[in-house]
């Protein structure tokens, strides 16, 4: 089941595990970048960060005017002299498409070193009206030589994953998570490069993050200048979202009209895309402005995008002066001549993992000619300690005693018949399974369900109305489905009468939008009555037993009358439909006795207007909706007797909102998003 973040991160960025997913392996044609939601989201988390991203915002300004309080253009020493920033690039692969070379990666910090240092071939194009404004940004990347503790490196550290693609939600930054952890983010820019679901080109963190998951995230699909997708092809997402995780805005100020905190940049209507022709001149804000659609900071494809402004770099520099959020780079020192290490042992190659199970895996290898044994090291991922098998001579070695639900982490050592050890050990990561009880056989039923199987939506059962019926939920995972087609304005009341334990019915609609439900407690009849509308092909009923009920000897009667004649009928409903109702319903299984565990019902999401938010009782609650730059734009505070809202969202702007929820001493978070 997914956790609540990880339900939030689906509806805005899909999911490989959840049927919220977007299409994995679509080509993106505009940019879409996720630094601003994920800013939004870090900051509902933790207030503090608020207070903190204030501090950094004063020490900018106070920096730029001490600096450049004339031109904009700073003077100062720090303005001068370059920055070198280490990078490390953290490689999350699945299969060798998303394995990126050296090459590929060396291609993205040349192509970050011609941006910031305005020598980009696209420069000479800068329009006369902004080349006093085009600013070298005194910025140059290196990959890291060293490491944290001291060894050397090449700044590339990789990692296998049985992840295909990840939700842009932090999880590739967590070990405990199949991720690779961060290098000391002070000193380091950390980058992961790996396959993103939902849409966006990358995402990164602002100045005042956590540092233990500061840094940027880039689609291995659009990261440097070889073998990446046009039209982000010349690696100037990894810019644009640096530029982030420097303190830059969204040109537009993500707003009509908005403020990305420099002077100097004209003031933009929104974003753009594509490559625009200029002079581009919007006339709904203030004045008349000719934009800066080639700022790195805007939405334009990589060949249209060429600068930064002398404003943008005063607020990247002031990072680094003393005081600043980002001083540590200046301290780091991790750039220097890279050791080579000596020759050592041929590793074995392929090394894989197959046949996993709730306690047991197997690893599995092949030799190299010189490989004289081999010595397999586990660990629970959160764990520091690595268990030893012994030295073995075979190429594979079962893992037993694991436990279930669980990311753990093997390595494999090799010694060579010289005596010499491979001093790189491969890493692999892979997730238990959950262990499956299975009951015993039920004892033989003193009633006859003709319906089963019918445990999902694409085996629902017709049956006739105005006849009673049996039905059972024989164990707990059963559940029954049934559909129903009827004519428009027919008015159907379904009774479920008999039952041996808690069970409970609910009806949807052909969309799949839950219409009536029926939960009494105890054994109590479950019943209600519905009237059919336009738009409405079939019906759906689900019945399921109430935190897992059930009773394999017994049966339940469903009875089914019609104001017209009716025909009860199957459908082949899609699974992703499915797996959308169970989500709900093992989010919300334990509303209907006090236990009220992962939230309300807040739909629909995204939404063109009207915001439909049902909590789980009606005594006083706090709402608030906040937009993506900290404001609250919407608060109804400490309301009894009521338990279902509906808010106006029609004037507020299109963008993404969190809703916060208060009630009975906890608190319910929710990302939505505003077409």
């Amino acid at each position: 089941m997914l956790t609540a973040k990880q339900a939030l991160w689906a509806l805005l960025f899909g999911s490989p595990f959840s049927p919220f997913s977007a299409a994995q392996n679509v080509v993106e044609t505009h940019r879409n970048c996720g630094s601003m939601a994920h800013l939004a989201e870090q900051i509902a988390d933790n207030p503090e960060m608020k207070a903190q991203r204030d501090r950094i915002e004063a020490q900018t300004f106070d920096h730029a005017q001490r600096n450049a309080p004339e031109g904009g253009t700073s003077t100062s020493a720090s303005a001068r002299s370059v920055i070198t920033i280490p990078v490390v690039v953290h490689v999350l692969y699945n299969s060798a498409r998303d394995n990126i070379s050296d090459a590929q990666i060396l291609s993205q910090i040349d192509a970050l070193n011609r941006d910031f240092r305005k020598n980009n071939a696209e420069s000479t194009r800068i329009p006369t009206a902004f080349q006093g404004i085009a600013a070298d940004a005194n910025i140059e990347f290196c990959l890291a030589k060293r490491q944290p503790n001291g060894l050397p490196t090449n700044g590339i550290e990789r990692q296998a994953s049985p992840n295909a693609y990840w939700p842009a939600n932090d999880n590739m930054k967590r070990a405990q998570n199949g991720g690779l952890s961060p290098w000391d983010a002070t000193k380091y820019l950390n980058i992961w490069v790996c396959a993103l679901s939902g849409g966006a080109l990358g995402y990164a963190t602002f100045p005042g993050s956590p540092l233990s998951t500061d840094g940027v995230v880039i689609d291995y699909r659009y990261f440097g200048t070889y073998n990446t997708r046009p039209p982000f092809n010349l690696g100037r997402t990894a810019t644009h979202e640096v530029g982030h995780w420097l303190n830059l805005y969204h040109i537009w100020g993500d707003a009509v009209c908005g403020d990305d905190r420099c002077t100097d940049t004209p003031v933009h209507q929104g974003a753009n895309y594509g490559c625009p022709t200029y002079p581009s001149i919007k006339t709904n804000c203030t004045g008349s402005n000719v934009e800066m659609t080639m700022n790195f900071m805007d939405y334009t494809n990589d060949a249209c995008m060429y600068l930064f402004s002398n404003g943008q770099k005063a607020r990247m520099l002031s990072l680094f002066a003393v005081g600043g959020a980002r001083r540590g780079i200046v301290e780091s020192n991790t750039c220097g001549t890279i050791i080579t290490p000596p020759a050592v042992c041929a590793a074995p190659t392929n090394f894989f993992y197959s046949n996993i199970s709730a306690q047991s895996a197997t690893v599995n290898w092949t030799a190299s000619m010189d490989n004289a044994t081999f010595t397999i090291e586990y660990r629970r991922a959160a764990d520091s300690v690595w268990t030893s098998a012994v030295n073995l001579s075979t190429n594979y070695l079962v893992i037993n005693d694991l436990q279930p639900l669980t990311f753990y982490q093997v390595r494999l050592r090799t010694r060579c018949k010289n005596a010499l050890e491979s001093v790189n050990p491969f890493v692999l990561t892979f997730q238990t399974l959950q262990k499956i009880i299975i009951p015993p056989p039920p004892p033989t039923a003193d009633c006859e369900d003709a319906y089963e199987p019918n445990n999902t939506l694409s085996t629902a059962r017709p049956i006739e109305s105005n006849i009673k019926t049996t039905g059972q939920i024989a164990d707990i995972r059963d559940r029954d489905w049934f559909s129903i087609k009827m004519p428009i304005g027919a008015t159907i009341k379904i009774n479920m009468s008999g039952l041996p334990a808690d069970y409970d019915m609910r009806l949807f609609d052909n969309r799949l939008r839950l219409l009536q439900s029926s939960e009494n407690q105890g054994t109590a009849d479950e019943n209600f009555t519905y009237k059919t509308t336009s738009g409405q092909d079939y019906l759906l009923l689900y019945i399921y037993g109430y935190n897992g009920a059930f009773d394999a000897k017994k049966c339940y009667f469903l009875q089914i009358s019609a104001s017209e004649k009716s025909v009860l009928l199957s459908s082949a409903a899609d699974k992703v439909l499915e797996n959308s109702i169970n989500f709900r319903e093992n989010n919300e299984k334990s509303e209907k006795k006090g236990a009220y565990t992962e939230g309300s019902f807040i739909w629909p999401n995204p939404t063109n207007g009207w915001l439909n938010i049902e909590l789980p009782t009606s005594n006083k609650a706090t709402i608030l909706i906040i937009n993506s730059m900290g404001q609250v734009y919407f608060t109804n505070q400490n309301l009894d007797n009521t338990q279902r809202y509906f808010i106006d969202l029609t004037a507020a702007a299109k963008g993404i909102y969190l809703v916060k929820i208060e009630q009975d001493g906890r608190v319910w978070t929710k990302l939505i998003v505003k077409n």
